[in-house]
C-alpha cells in the first residue's frame, strides 16, 4: 500500500511543470539544434562575425509567467543601421520546458526567431532586410500595413 502511495505521489510531481533555472535554460536554448543543422549559439555567433558592424548579442533574459507551464526565454541583441545610433531590441522568442527537455520558437510564422530557425545564411539575410527596413520607416510602415495581402513569402 506505501508503494502504490508512493507511486502516486511521484506522479503527481512529474505532472507539475518543472521549476527550470536560468542558466538551464538558456543552455537548452543555446545547444537547441535549428532546421539549419546548426545550434542556436553557432549561429548567433555566425551573425556576429558576419555583421560585426550593425549586430551584436546582448543579454538575453529569461521570463516565467503565472500560469504557463514553459519558461519564455528572449534573446536580446543590438541592430545599428549605418549612420544610426544601436537600437536593442529582445525580438526572438523560445518557449522551453524541462520534463523532457523541449525547446521551440515562440513566432513559428514570423519575425526573426523562424529566420534563426531556418539556418544562419537566412538568419544573416533577415537582418539585412530588418537593417534596410529600419534605414526607411515609411517604408516599414508600408510593409507591415500590407504584409497580410502579401501572398508571397518574401525570405
Amino acid at each position: 500500500m506505501t508503494a502504490a502511495l508512493g507511486l502516486a505521489s511521484l506522479a503527481g510531481a512529474q505532472a507539475q511543470p518543472a521549476d527550470l533555472s536560468d542558466a538551464r535554460a538558456m543552455a537548452l536554448v543555446r545547444g537547441h539544434r535549428t532546421q539549419g543543422f546548426v545550434t542556436v549559439g553557432q549561429s548567433l555567433a555566425y551573425a556576429e562575425r558576419a555583421r560585426p558592424d550593425s549586430f551584436r548579442l546582448a543579454p538575453a533574459r529569461v521570463e516565467r509567467r503565472a500560469g504557463e507551464p514553459f519558461t519564455r526565454v528572449r534573446i536580446c541583441y543590438w541592430l545599428r543601421p549605418a549612420g544610426r545610433p544601436a537600437e536593442p531590441d529582445c525580438g526572438i522568442d523560445y518557449l522551453v520546458t524541462d520534463g523532457p527537455p523541449h525547446v521551440e520558437v515562440a513566432e513559428a510564422f514570423g519575425g526573426l526567431g523562424r529566420e534563426l530557425e531556418a539556418g544562419r545564411e537566412r538568419f544573416v539575410r533577415a537582418l539585412d532586410r530588418e537593417l534596410d527596413l529600419r534605414r526607411d520607416p515609411a517604408a516599414k510602415a508600408l510593409g507591415d500595413a500590407l504584409a497580410p495581402y502579401d501572398p508571397y513569402d518574401r525570405r
